[in-house]
């Protein structure tokens, strides 16, 4: 996965080893930048990205924005980029990079515990804690204590009276988990980019399920979205179709049902291919995807 942010990345390496003095990486990639950025030390030679149009381009001085930032949080810029969303892990709906990149830079903790995401293949249960706890920090306001992401839904839940979108809540901790192993699979993979042979583990079981035609479908969540006796009394009042984000049982992430107004739809049969659902775009345009 991301192999071309690899390849860029060793043969950063590859020309500081042999004595150049200065790399321009020419790529407009967010990932290309956050690996530059959290690999500091590797590379012995000055580095730049050559950003920008045909027309009109500059070149980013990577050392001096590694500078501005500082080192510790630079180390935990590959593990917060994978966790709030890339091209190969989804993003929380409605949230972008500013303030996560925010808490990151105000509290150490969080710059330790994402500077070690993806250190390691597996995902430890005590790290796991950790990005819970930030999850929680991300969308509650900065007033509120609480470290416990199925907890924190309910508190959003219930200061809005109940009268909010399901993809205004955070992932319940069944989903943040699936997502923590993506994100965990896909930062270990950048932090080994200087590797020439890179000897990655196969992604099934790590928030992915690789199917029999070698296809890789994401894991969303291995057990219940809700308690059974609650999901017998959600309904949808779709009249046509069931489709997202209209209808409300796909948003959540259930088949229709008989309790449906249209229960033979799109979304009843067994055999339709679930649809996913939490292929999720930031909303907020006023928030950039870049550390600058």
């Amino acid at each position: 996965m991301k192999k071309q942010t690899h390849t860029y990345s060793f043969m950063q390496k590859n020309a500081a080893d042999k004595g150049y003095q200065g790399v321009v990486i020419t790529a407009d990639d967010t990932d290309i930048l956050v690996i530059a950025l959290g690999l500091p030390g590797h590379i012995e030679c000055p580095i730049y990205q050559k950003t920008g149009t045909r027309a009109r381009h500059q070149f980013l001085d990577i050392s001096q924005v590694a500078a501005q930032h500082g080192q510790d949080v630079c180390a935990s810029l590959i593990g917060l980029h994978a966790f709030t969303g890339c091209d190969s892990v989804s993003s929380f709906a409605g949230k972008g990079k500013v303030k996560p990149l925010k808490l990151l830079k105000k509290f150490p903790d969080h710059q330790r515990c994402f500077s070690q995401l993806g250190q390691l293949w597996t995902l430890s249960d005590d790290l796991f804690h950790q990005l819970e706890s930030f999850t929680c920090q991300v969308y509650l306001p900065q007033s509120a204590d609480c470290a416990d992401i199925n907890e924190c839904r309910y508190l959003i839940f219930c200061s809005k009276n109940g009268e909010i979108d399901s993809s205004q809540l955070p992932p319940c901790r069944d989903s943040l988990y699936q997502h923590a192993l993506r994100a965990n699979h896909q930062a270990a993979i950048w932090h080994r980019s200087l590797e020439a042979n890179m000897n990655s583990p196969d992604p099934s079981g790590n928030g992915w399920t690789v199917k029999s035609d070698n296809s890789i479908e994401i894991t969303w969540m291995t057990g219940l979205p809700a308690p059974e006796s609650v999901l017998e009394l959600l309904r949808c009042d779709c009249r046509k179709s069931c489709i997202a984000p209209n209808c409300s049982c796909v948003m959540s992430g259930l088949r229709c049902t008989q309790m449906c107004k249209l229960p033979l739809c799109e979304n009843s049969c067994e055999d339709v291919e679930e649809p996913h659902l939490h292929n999720i775009e930031e909303e907020d345009s006023d928030e950039e995807d870049h550390v600058n």
